[in-house]
């Protein structure tokens, strides 16, 4: 249920931004949607390695996970953020 919940706040979230940007008849590059799509897919899978790590009482692996899959979707996200402000 709760990834039910997840997706629909992913799929708003991006539908609100490109009406938006469109709106403001602003575009990005496609490869800014790229790097887009592929921070919100680390973060989700972030979000479920650490959630599934620590049901299974591992929380070292959590935390590594964390920062393993967590550091890319960090920097995806913010190479996005310079690329769509140049």
């Amino acid at each position: 249920m709760w990834w039910f919940i997840y997706g629909l706040l992913m799929g708003s979230g991006i539908t609100g931004l490109a009406w938006g940007l469109n709106a403001a008849n602003t575009s990005l590059a496609w490869y800014v949607w790229l790097l887009i799509s592929l921070a919100l897919l680390m973060f989700t899978l972030t979000i479920q390695h650490y959630v599934a790590s620590i049901k299974e009482m591992e929380p070292m692996a959590a935390r590594r996970g964390a920062l393993a899959l967590g550091t890319p979707g960090l920097v995806f996200a913010v190479l996005a953020i310079i690329l769509a402000l140049v």
